[in-house]
Order: C-alpha cells, then structure tokens, then sequence
C-alpha cells in the first residue's frame, strides 16, 4: 500500500472515530435527551412500566434510548483502551463482552496511527536527519546515560564463582512497562532478544518498589527500573543512496521471504522488511514478532533497494536490457570439453524470473544467466555477512578462500522447528520413531515379493510424513534425554538429591532448565547467579558416554512440549511438577493441544515409563499408539478410588525408601517400579465432588506422581491460555511466556492415525511376484567341513565389481572426463562426476541429493522439487532455480557437450504437462540392481543376482541427515524389500546346491541392509551350519536373540523352529563327541 492510501485510509479512520465518539453522543442528546433519567424510579414503578400494555410506544423508545446510549459508552471505552494500548506498544486487556467495539476500535485507531507514522519512512535521508523515530518518542519512562568505558558483555558464569559488582553508575536504565518482558526489553532496547540473561544478571536482588526485586521467575512489573548492559558496538553504517521505502498490505499465502523476493528481487532480504515492520502497530494491538507468522491485512514497511557501498567494495554497474531480449540456451565454459551445446529457441524455465519480463531483469536473474554464459556476471555487492556464493561454485574462480571462510549449510538456517499445523521438532522425532518400528515390524511379517502398506504420493498421509520428517530434530531429542539422565547419574554418585524442574527450554544451541529451587550442577551446566536457571549445549552432551542413558532411570519423565517461543525454541513443562495445567481455548483448539501433549508423552524416549490417561477424550488413540503408555477410561469418577490408593501406595513407597520426593527417588535408583507418573488428560466437565477430589490428589505433600491436564476449568496456578482470534498463539501463565502452542487440529490428527494405523503387506513388484519362501530344515542339509575356502569367503568384503574393474585399469584424464556421472544410493549416498567443477560442501549436499532425487524420479517438475527438497515450505523460485543451475554445472556435459541435466524450456504450466526434469546418460546403482534381477528374479541367473549384491555397499541412503532426503522413505522401502528378496533368493538356491560361501555372503547383505527381517537371519544360520561351522550358527542364534529382546519382540514361528532345531542337534553332536 502506498503512502498516499495509507495517509487516506487513516484519514477516513479517523473521520469515523469522530462520528462515533463525538458525533454519536451529540446526536443522541439532540434526537432522545439524556440517557439519566430525572429521577429515580421506585420498585413499583419499574415492575407497573413493564407489566402494563405500552399503547404508546413509550417504554419502547426509552429502552431503545438506554441501549443506544451503552452502545456509544461501550465502544468509547473500547477506543480509549485501544489508544492507550497502541500508544504504549502493548496488547490491550481484552474487555469480555466488548469484542466486536473492541475490534473495531483497534481496527480504526490503528489505522489513524500508521497514517500518522508513515513520514518518518518517507525517505531514507530524511530518517537519518530525524532526531528519533515515532516509536521512540511514543515510548515513556527509558533513561539513558552514555558509560565512560565501554563494558564488554560476557556469557554467565558458573554460581559457585564469585562475580564482581556491576559498575551501575555507568550503565543505562530501563523503567518496566505493561506487558513488557526480559526478552522484550533486550530485543527493543539492545537489539537482541538472547542477550535478556545479561539484562537478568544485573539486576537479581536489586531492590524494587514495594520490596520486591527479580528472582529465579524473572518475573517484572511495572515501574520497575532494570540495569541494562552496554549495547553491542555497532559497525560504520555503510553509505546509501537514498531512495523511498514503502508499505505492502500482506496478502494471504505471503510469507516475508515472498514479499521480499517480489518487491525486492531477493528473499534472502525479509529480514530488512522484518527490521523495518516488527514495531509498526497492525491495528488490532499486535506486532510483528515472528518472522514465520504474518497475517493477511497487516502492513509491512519495505525498504529502499538502496545499493550498498562497503567501506572496501563496490557495487558494479548492472547494465539493465530490454525485456523482450530472450536468452538462448548458454555454453557451459565449466564443463571439460570444448563442444557448446545446440542452442534452443527459448528460454529454459528454470533459468527464468519468478514471473513475467519485469522480474526476469532482477538482479539474481542476470546474475545466474551471466555465469551459464561464462561472462563476467554483473552483481550487485552482497552484505557484509554473505559471500557471493554462485561466484564460489565456478571453477573460473580465482580464490575461493577469499570469498567465504564459512561452511555454512544452503538450507540450515531455514531449517523449521514446526510443520505448518504446528507439530514440534521433538514430537515428530517420537512420531517418526514409532513409525519406524511399525514399518520394521511389517517388513518381518511380509512374505517373498511382498511389500508393506506406504502412503499413496501426494495424499495427505504422505505429505504430512514429509513435512515431519523436514522438522524432526533427533539432535535435540538426543540432548534432552542425555543431558537429564547425566543429571541424575551424577547425583546418584554424589548423594545428592535431585532438583525439581519446573520448565525446560530447548534451543538450536542449547537445552536449558528451569529449577523449582537454587542448587548447583556439574560442568559442563552453567548457571545464572541464583543458580534456579542452568544451560548446557548440545556438543557437551554429545560426549556422555552411552551407557548412562540405558544405567540411568529417567528422571523427568513427564516433561513435555507446550509450544515454540518468539525464538523458535521449544518449551518445555514437567506436568509432574506443576501439578495442574488448564488449557483455555474454543474446544477443537483444546483437543489438538491436548493430541499433542498425549502423544509425546506415549513416544518421548526420556521416559522409561509413563501412564497417559485420557478421561473421556480420543478414545482410539490407544490401540494406533501402542507403546503401552495409553489407556482411556469413561469419566475421571470411575478411577477417583483407584488414583487415591495408588497415591496411598506412593505415600508409603516415598516413606520406607527414605526418599525426599519422587524425583530424588529416582535419581537415586530407588524402588523404581513405584515412580511410574499418571499423567490425567481430561476432555469432560468435572463435577464439583470429583473436582474437588482432583485437587486433592494433584496437590497433596510430598508429591504422588499424579498431574492432570484440563480443559474445563482452572485448578491450579498454571494456564495456557489460547488466544481465541488466533488459535495458534497463547500465553502459558504465570510465566507470561507467548508461545506458539503444538497442535494436531483435526485434520492433522486423522491423518497422523492413518499414516500409523498397521496395513496388511501388499503385493510388490512384477518381477518378485514368482519369488518361493521355502526353507530347508537343519537336518535335511548337506553339512560340509569348514575348509580355507569358506573362512576366505566369510570374511571378504562385498566391494563394488565395477569399482574395482576400473581401479585395476590405467584410465587416462580424457577417458576420466568422459565418464557418465553415477548416482549411488545403495549404501550412503555419492554423485560420481567428472566436470572437474568445484563447489562448497553445502552446496555439494544439496547437489547430490538433488541429482539423486531426479535419477529416481525422472520427470519430476519444478514443483515436485520443490515440495521434495523443501516440504513444508513455500515453493520458492529463487532457490529452486540456483539448486537446479548448480547441479547442471557440477555435472557437466556428455561426450557430445550435452548437458547430463537438459534445460526445461516453457513456463511452469508446460512443465507440470510436459516431460519435466530428466537427466541424461547419468547411471544409478539402483537402476543396475534392477536390471541385473530381470522380469523374473525366481528364474534369473544366480551369476546376476550375485552381481546384484555386490552393488550393495550398505543401508540405502546410509548417513542422510535427518532432515534431508525427505522423499526417498518410499523409494528406501522398495530399496530394502528387495535387496532382502534377493539376498533370500541367492542363500536358498546356494543351500540347496551346497555353496555354502555364496549362502553366507547373501545372509550377511541382507542383514546388513535390514537387520530386523528374520528370514537373512535364518539364511545365515543355516549357511554357517552346513559349512560345517556349528559354533558360528549358534553365535548368530544368540546375536538374533539379543536382536529380538532390543527390539521388544517375539521371534517368528519359523526362527523358534530353527533355534530349537540348532539347539537339538548341537546337543546330539556334544553327547556324540563333537560328530556330526
């Protein structure tokens, strides 16, 4: 929106304002008279008026009267609440009962406020010749005093070291208003909301009004006045030419990076348009905090594209053409060979602009086409914090140390902690993980040339797998569960007891908690002065050893994710500790919290144990998450007996075990079965009898390990209350922490229970459809003695023949250039090229997952990259196309000077129709597997399906990062099945002709590939018996039994079969003196 519309939309808000609250008063005294009457009226006189017929209309018009006169009286103390609010930079109160004058008035005084606002953003001149912005001036009670010496800011230390006093008379002061908090203040007044733990540093223990002072809550008031440390020094402000910002009405579907990479060229640049708006009122009271949640209808400022000119370079001139000038396809100067590629009539799609001519002539644009023709590209000069990366991928650069030092991964920083229904990292980690061992579970029971249950692409099933998959943080889970565990181990040495935890909070950099009391931590820990708030990274809990996660019980088994802060960091709540948590909101936004928090504490791996129940709500969540954690009962009066004697029991437990609290209990390692915590999610109104027995049983000294969770009423002090305009914001309190509560609404919740609901096996392929599932008894072998042989074939590596074939040939440099790339995915992934084009490891990774996604899916559009390489999010062109250009140049051309990944030419509607992305004379292990196996793999040659094997170097996709290589789960399914079907197929052939050292070999690749399918395992076993090595067949008997109890499960009738056959005959041959 321009500055003229806004200026006229404030205008008219402004004319409305004055109609309602002036005008409307003056026309009421004018048309009916004063709203008092004048006299008060007696009872009789009241109950005469309204029982006698009104012939006159009178009575009538007198209530018309009233009720217009508390309409204007209402919305008028809506407008000064607003104001008020609006002025200060706060949310208003919400006035219950006032929501539609409410949301009017926030609407029209907002609307009168950036009119007022938009002139210090006119100009960028005119901003610097300001002597403060409006916000500054709008904002009361901030003094501030310039120290003699600046303060270096340092990260807190440990409590037990002793800490020097604050120079407080050189430092600035902050007064605390409504609504403010640490996090706040630090963002607004030091320009980062992190560095909130120094602003709590210098002020623990300072007095306060009224007595008080900041303690372990970091609880402020108003009035207060905080110590602030000194600012981050700030570098020169680079020169600028000036140039006029203006505003843009957000429309739906935008997102920051959009909005930038339509108004500015280049997404990489919300973050000015975030700098820019985050303090710009957007009517309704509300700021733009998160950079991943802007509304349809707010307004956000966007910067001048001012050209940048560093203190040590300078932009190039970038010559503008005209837009009908059409490239044609470029020549590759990279690429190792001096043929150019034919030249095409259009220009090819992923080359081109986001849309239309005009934003073809972006800079990115001309940037990237400059480089596919080999000229020097005209760029504009990067930030100061990014390299010109396009320019470090060419082989043409000069020095690649000196463009970047930074290793820095092309999609990290982007990496999301939610999916879009709001879905955390750590709770799609236990998703996932159980997921996982369903699909394991199905593999084992599935028959030869069988294949399990998968979503169907693109159905909702598989897109939310995806988007869990993009989002899941095992790292973080991992930290969690080792730090808690370390925790307890150390003061289970120490004996100590352990601390309670009210809350948790876990970064990308750090796991933080929260204590009940001060108490002091092991290093690696550090602590805040009060020693109530300690943190630890997550590269210090990488080094706890292994085994104190299976040694240690888990000491908090009911810490659960509540939601995302402004950070993006989870929060964390131990129900156990906080005794009742009530969740205020409609009822769909209730039940999806209550899913979430359900949910991960059935699949959370730091609890050993846990009891969910769900009182009168999500009745079949049980029987789909069936890790034991679950039950549902009908009504909370029902169990009311039951958690009483249970509490009893508890009680006694706690006595006789001379433990102080269940959480010293165990930590100390003591009765553990007695510490198990029932964790009452309750979905139904609770009557004032069970009510009250409810709160006994949560509140009673020492702590019984009962907690509950409801959505009908408050029963204790900790609330997460749900904003109702915007279900998917809240504010847990006391705390006053706004988060971004974790959901499955509806929807999301079905499809979770879809993807997780167990399938019959389906039939698979055509050319496993003849695959047998005979299985020779033990007995019935021919058993051979262990000969030089056998014990050569048992220890030799599988080794890819066609590796070895070349290593053993000298390969001059122009046969090595003229090599197809291959794609390998059977064991970790790797894209073989011989461009001799270098790139930067991050780069590097996208490329290869790139390549190999298109090998697997050829055909693929722009939009199907997109959505593989990054679910979740909105498609961006920007990023999509220099991924694609990357890939291209770093795997070069064909002997022909073809490129291996052809330009798609035509616009994004010809590309969903056409024949998409495609590479060309690329190779891929996978695609030499299948050929090799044939139509029919039961009559294929046992010569082809050894080769077969022998391509397998490992689990597919071996080593991906966990947020990576999203799309493959189907293919890796198909990958494993038939890796198995194969290895089964070459070991029962070998058994049955007595090549026993091709039978071991296959067993062993397929227990390599899938550890958990029982039949490789079988195979195995009888191989090394019929080879005459009867200790290593029981070796492999006691390996798959250790397997099975890891895995909690039982072993297939068939494997009991066999073990049991192993154990008689190795009887028989002891009592026989070792003869077979």
């Amino acid at each position: 929106m321009t500055t003229t519309a806004t200026r006229l939309r404030g205008l008219l808000a402004a004319l409305v304002l004055v109609a309602l609250v002036v005008g409307l008063p003056v026309l009421l005294w004018a048309v009916a008279g004063s709203p008092l009457p004048s006299a008060l009226p007696d009872w009789d006189q009241v109950v005469g008026t309204f029982s006698r017929p009104d012939y006159t209309g009178s009575v009538l018009l007198g209530v018309i009267k009233v009720v217009a006169w508390l309409a204007w009286a209402t919305f008028a103390i809506a407008t000064i609440t607003e104001t008020a609010a609006q002025l200060r930079g706060v949310r208003a109160p919400r006035l219950r009962g006032l929501g539609a004058q409410q949301r009017l008035a926030s609407g029209l005084v907002a609307s009168v406020l950036i009119a007022l606002s938009v002139a210090p953003v006119a100009t960028a001149a005119d901003a610097a010749a300001a002597p403060a912005p409006v916000s500054a001036a709008l904002t009361p009670g901030v003094t501030v005093s310039a120290p003699a010496t600046p303060v270096a800011a340092t990260a807190p230390a440990p409590a037990v070291q002793e800490q020097a006093a604050p120079q407080t008379e050189e430092l600035a002061t902050y007064q605390v208003r409504k609504g403010d908090s640490l996090w706040a203040i630090a963002d607004e007044q030091l320009g980062d909301g992190q560095r909130w733990p120094e602003i709590a540093e210098l002020n623990y223990g300072r007095p306060q009004p009224g007595g008080h002072s900041l303690g372990p809550s970091h609880w402020i008031d108003p009035g207060w006045t905080l110590l602030l440390p000194v600012p981050a020094p700030q570098a020169a402000a680079p020169a600028s030419a000036p140039a006029a910002s203006t505003t843009h009405v957000v429309q739906p579907g935008e997102t920051l990076w959009s909005i930038a990479d339509d108004q500015l060229g280049d997404g990489e640049r919300w973050t000015d348009i975030f700098d820019a708006s985050k303090d710009l009122d957007q009517g309704d009271g509300a700021r733009l905090q998160d950079p991943s949640l802007i509304r349809p209808g707010w307004t956000v400022i966007v910067p001048a594209t001012t050209t940048v000119m560093g203190a040590q370079e300078q932009a190039p001139v970038v010559d503008e053409q005209p837009a009908a000038v059409v490239d044609e396809q470029p020549a590759i100067d990279e690429a190792p060979t001096t043929v150019a590629p034919p030249a095409e009539a259009q220009q090819p799609l992923d080359e081109q602009g986001p849309a239309g001519a005009q934003e073809a002539l972006e800079p990115a644009d001309q940037t990237q086409r400059a480089e596919e023709t080999g000229q020097e590209p005209a760029q504009p000069a990067p930030p100061a914090s990014q390299a010109p990366q396009d320019a470090q991928d060419s082989t043409q650069q000069g020095d690649d140390e000196t463009a970047t030092s930074l290793d820095e991964d092309v999609d990290d920083h982007a990496v999301e902690v939610r999916t879009l229904t709001g879905v955390g990292g750590l709770l799609a980690v236990g998703l996932l993980g159980l997921l996982a061992a369903k699909r394991s579970a199905a593999r084992r029971r599935r028959r030869p040339g069988q294949r399990i249950a998968l979503p169907e692409p693109d159905s909702g099933e598989s897109v939310l797998e995806a988007e869990l998959r993009a989002v899941a943080d095992p790292l973080g889970v991992d930290t969690v569960n080792r730090a808690l565990r370390a925790m307890a181990a150390w003061h289970r040495e120490q004996g100590k007891a352990l601390p309670d935890v009210r809350a948790a909070r876990l970064s990308e950099d750090y796991f933080e908690i929260y204590l009940d009391q001060p108490a002091d931590l092991p290093a690696p820990w550090t602590g805040t002065a009060d020693r109530c708030v300690w943190q630890i990274t997550a590269t210090d809990t990488a080094d706890v050893p292994l085994e104190v996660d299976a040694d240690t019980s888990s000491p908090y088994p009911s810490l659960v994710t509540l939601g995302h802060d402004e950070e993006n960091a989870h929060v964390l709540l131990d129900l156990e500790q906080v005794d009742c948590l009530s969740i205020r909101g409609d009822e769909p936004t209730t039940h999806a919290t209550l899913a979430a928090l359900a949910i991960e504490l059935a699949t959370t791996p730091w609890a050993d144990d846990v009891q969910v129940t769900l009182v009168s709500t999500m009745p079949e969540l049980g029987d789909v998450i069936d890790t034991g954690r679950i039950r549902h009962v009908h009504g909370l009066a029902n169990i009311v007996r039951e958690l009483e004697a249970r509490a009893a029991e508890v009680e006694s437990a706690l006595g006789q075990s001379g433990a102080q609290s269940l959480v010293d209990a165990r930590g100390r390692g003591l009765a553990a079965d007695a510490w198990t915590p029932e964790i009452l999610l309750i979905g139904e109104q609770l009557d004032p009898t069970v009510r009250a027995a409810l709160e006994q049983l949560v509140t009673r000294v020492p702590r019984v390990g009962i907690a509950a969770v409801t959505s009908d009423a408050q029963l204790g002090e900790w609330v997460l209350d749900l904003d109702r305009d915007d279900p998917s914001r809240g504010v847990l309190q006391p705390a006053g922490i706004t988060i971004r509560p974790q959901q499955l609404d509806a929807a999301t919740y079905e499809l979770a229970l879809n993807l997780l609901r167990e399938q019959d096996p389906q039939p698979g392929p055509t050319w496993a459809a003849h695959l047998v599932d005979d299985e020779v008894p033990l007995a019935d072998l021919p058993v051979a003695a262990a000969t030089d042989d056998d014990e050569a074939a048992a220890d030799s590596t599988v080794v890819d023949v066609d590796v070895a074939e070349v290593a053993d040939e000298p390969t001059s440099a122009a046969v090595v250039q003229l090599r197809p790339p291959a794609v390998k995915v059977l064991g970790p992934v790797d894209v073989e090229v011989t461009s001799g084009v270098t790139m930067q490891p991050s780069h590097q990774r996208q490329a290869t997952e790139l390549v190999a996604f298109l090998a697997l899916h050829p055909g693929a559009t722009g939009a199907d990259i997109s959505a593989a390489m990054w679910p979740g999010r909105a498609p961006n062109l920007t990023t999509r196309r220099s991924a694609v250009s990357r890939a291209r140049r770093w795997l070069g051309v064909d002997a022909d000077g073809r490129n291996h990944l052809p330009l798609v030419v035509g616009s994004e509607e010809d590309a969903a129709d056409g024949d998409g992305y495609r590479l060309r004379g690329v190779t891929t292990d996978w695609a030499q597997f299948l050929e090799l196996v044939g139509d029919n793999a039961a009559t294929t040659p046992l010569a082809d399906l050894k080769a077969a094997l022998s391509l397998v170097r490992g689990r597919p996709f071996a080593d991906a990062k966990a947020t990576k290589y999203t799309w493959a789960e189907a293919d890796m399914q198909e990958m494993l099945a038939a890796i198995v079907d194969v290895a089964h197929e070459v070991a029962r052939r070998a058994l049955q002709t007595g090549d026993t050292a091709t039978a071991r070999q296959a067993a062993a690749v397929g227990r390599l590939v899938d550890a958990a399918d029982e039949r490789v395992w079988r195979d195995g076993i009888r191989a090394e018996w019929a080879a005459g090595r009867a200790d290593d067949a029981t070796r492999l008997v006691s390996q798959l039994q250790d397997l099975l109890a890891d895995l909690e499960t039982e072993a297939e009738p068939e494997t009991e079969e066999l073990f049991a056959e192993v154990h008689k005959l190795t009887t028989r041959r002891a009592a026989h003196g070792g003869a077979r």
